[in-house]
Parts: C-alpha cells; sequence; structure tokens
C-alpha cells in the first residue's frame, strides 16, 4: 500500500499530481491510497464492489462525494474537515487498486510498457476519485479521455 499526496512520496506520482492540479485548477493538498493486487485479488473486488465476475485492471473508491464541474472547493482542512488528515496535511480522497497482471497483458496489446500503463491507470483512477465518470455518458467518456490524455502527454 502506498500514500501518497501532491507534496511527497514518489517523484512520478507528484508530477501526475501537479499536472492534475494544474489542468484542473485545484489548489490545496490531497492524499490517495495506492495499492497493487494479484489477479485473484482483483476479480473477488470487482465482483464484490461492482458485480463483475472477472479481474479488470483499476478499481477507485472514493472518499468524497466529488462532482466535476470545474468548481472544486480548496482541498484544505477548512474545506474537508473530516477528512483531512493532519499527518500528512492532505485531503483524504479515495483509494486506487491496479492489478499489475492485466496491466501488463493490456500494456502489450497497446505497444507501450508496464510503466506507461500502470501511469496511464493511475491517472484514470484518480480522475474517479475526483468525480469523473466515463461510463455515465459519451461525453463523459470524451471529456474523461481528452483529460487523460492532457495530462499524459506531460508525462
Amino acid at each position: 500500500m502506498i500514500i501518497f499526496t501532491n507534496k511527497i512520496y514518489n517523484r512520478k506520482y507528484q508530477k501526475i499530481l501537479t499536472d492534475i492540479f494544474d489542468i484542473l485548477q485545484l489548489s490545496g493538498s490531497l492524499a490517495a491510497e495506492l495499492e497493487f493486487i494479484s489477479l485473484s485479488q482483483m476479480h473477488e473486488l470487482n465482483l464484490s464492489a461492482r458485480g463483475k465476475d472477472y479481474p479488470t485492471d483499476v478499481l477507485s473508491f472514493g472518499f468524497l462525494s466529488l462532482v466535476f464541474n470545474n468548481n472544486y472547493p480548496s482541498f484544505t482542512k477548512e474545506s474537508f474537515p473530516l477528512d483531512f488528515i493532519e499527518e500528512l496535511n492532505s485531503v483524504f480522497i479515495g483509494s486506487i487498486v491496479i492489478c499489475k497482471e492485466v496491466a501488463k497483458k493490456q500494456a502489450e496489446e497497446y505497444g507501450q510498457t508496464l510503466e506507461e500503463e500502470i501511469t496511464y491507470l493511475l491517472v484514470h483512477g484518480l480522475l474517479h476519485l475526483l468525480g469523473y465518470d466515463h461510463e455515465i455518458s459519451e461525453e463523459n467518456q470524451k471529456i474523461m479521455r481528452t483529460l487523460e490524455e492532457k495530462i499524459l502527454c506531460r508525462n
């Protein structure tokens, strides 16, 4: 399990969050949990969480009720007093779970490295945590995909 914020941890994750903050014009500091699980664990989790009887690449479990509207509150203790983690000096927004086995297969299918696929899945998961949902409509899918591309082209 990895906890990361836009101010600490791995430089790659920090850059992704910095780019998301810039593109979405966010302020404050957020934290998310990232965990890598096995194929069988992902299958079980996808079945229990979504009723889908197969393993998937990434699942996001949002902690906040956010809906994208380009008008986010600042991710501060004042805006989210119950979700602010003092030790991290950040607002906790949720968890992202990635299955490296599925990611590896997809990377091969899409002709990219495992690192590139995991970066995409992380960006995808973070956007879900921020309220974006491609499964709602084709329009939402286009919006989310456009944001993913903007973020990924910077990394």
